[in-house]
């Protein structure tokens, strides 16, 4: 063996080292980050079909002069206080719900906005349009009929 041999094949060994443990470490945050988005999209999926099945439900019973109340859940993150996000409708047929990267840290510091779309198959009539662009999760959406 030669002079120096194994203090050279020490340092190939620690660099190696350091190279996995960076990309090991660089997976798992773009992991979590991508597990957070998926909860996300799939909380507001859940909200606008909650949403849509109101509509049906204010549909059916128009004309009686019934009230239907529904508290819009925050989105909740694991680690972090629930966030915000804002609800609009695009007509005829979609409910649009958005978490934007001021409500949430991680999203601003990726710059980004989660946004999903919930078709709905009950028509959306002008009248919701401005009752649900003015709620937001966290808050009450009230449909009179």
């Amino acid at each position: 063996m030669k002079r120096g041999q194994i203090s050279f094949d020490l340092v190939l060994a620690v660099t190696i080292m350091l190279i996995f443990m960076l990309s090991l470490a660089n997976f798992r945050d773009e992991f979590t980050k991508d597990q957070e988005e998926l909860s996300i999209r799939a909380q507001q999926k859940q909200i606008g079909s909650a949403i849509v099945k109101l509509l049906a439900n204010e549909k059916k019973i128009s004309g009686f002069g019934h009230v239907i109340s529904y508290n819009i859940p925050k989105i909740s993150v694991l680690g972090s206080n629930p966030i915000e996000c804002g609800l609009n409708a695009v007509l005829p047929n979609t409910i649009t719900i958005t978490v934007d990267s001021s409500h949430y840290q991680k999203l601003a510091a990726a710059g980004t906005t989660i946004k999903t779309n919930v078709y709905s198959v009950v028509p959306i009539t002008s009248s919701i349009v401005t009752d649900i662009s003015s709620a937001k999760c966290g808050g009450e959406l009230t449909l009179s009929s």
